[in-house]
């Protein structure tokens, strides 16, 4: 196991400063299988097992379906969130998932503003996040941010959409950008997920999303941030505080599903 990389005073500043957050969805994963282990069942499994055991299972069975209907909500904001060339945070709080997704059909655009306060706010904290997960590609990465931080968006929105695409081929050596190989990390993905809500983690690589729409699938009247459009110098007009703040989310997006599956490819070891 790699050493915990020692913190400045300013990464220390910023975590302090992190109050009032919920728990992480991934910790909800396991919270049905307290009802195997709750000290309060012990004795009175030794006289009613059986009795016991169906009211084990009732409530197991609850719980997983109030996981995936949980599931099924963020799969569906998440979704719309993407539609629009954003990646979910996965540090959002959940009341605060549970707002934009009661305003999100009722004024679209709200999902934009929302989103980009979102990660300017946490822009110094993804950064911390990304340069010590990835410790390889630090300099290009921190070049990417010094460039959005100067406003030289032409060089941050290629860098950071460039280093997603790396970070994933690095991990499956499949391009995300090619259906069918988006199809197969999906598939091996799944293969990963312990219960309902685990779906939730790798759902979008299922969705025909505009940052890796082909030629094929984009028409004459399509707009938003694509991938091929960027690098290929075929859009002109990519270089936008909001485009290279949607970078940013995809490439913390990408980080956080890559850091998801080595975790649960470790654990199935």
């Amino acid at each position: 196991m790699k050493p915990e990389p020692q913190k400045t005073e300013r990464e220390v500043a910023i975590l302090d400063s992190r109050t009032d957050r919920d728990e992480p969805v991934d910790n909800l994963r396991d919270g049905h299988h307290v009802f195997y282990n709750f000290p309060v069942f012990s004795p009175i499994l030794l006289n009613h097992e059986e009795f016991v055991s169906r009211i084990v299972d009732q409530l197991t069975k609850t719980m997983d379906s109030i996981f995936e209907s949980f599931s099924e909500e963020c799969k569906n904001l998440d979704k719309k969130i993407a539609e629009r060339g954003w990646f979910p945070d996965p540090d959002m709080p959940m009341r605060q998932r549970f707002i934009l997704a009661q305003s999100i059909d009722q004024d679209p655009v709200s999902i934009d503003r929302y989103m980009s306060d979102t990660v300017s706010d946490r822009l110094d904290r993804i950064e911390i996040d990304l340069l010590h997960a990835h410790s390889k590609r630090e300099k290009i990465i921190a070049d990417a941010f010094e460039a959005h931080r100067r406003e030289k968006y032409s060089l941050s929105v290629p860098v950071f959409i460039s280093q997603a695409e790396g970070l994933l081929y690095e991990a499956f050596d499949k391009s995300v950008f090619m259906t069918r190989e988006r199809n197969r990390i999906h598939n091996e993905a799944e293969s990963y997920a312990d219960g309902p809500i685990d779906g939730y983690f790798f759902y979008l690589l299922s969705v025909d999303l505009p940052i890796w729409r082909s030629k094929n699938q984009r028409d004459g009247l399509f707009q938003g941030l694509n991938r091929h459009e960027v690098l290929h110098g075929v859009s002109l007009d990519y270089a936008t505080k909001t485009n290279s703040l949607k970078a940013i989310s995809f490439l913390r997006w990408v980080s956080w599903l890559v850091d998801w599956i080595d975790t649960q490819s470790a654990r199935l070891k």
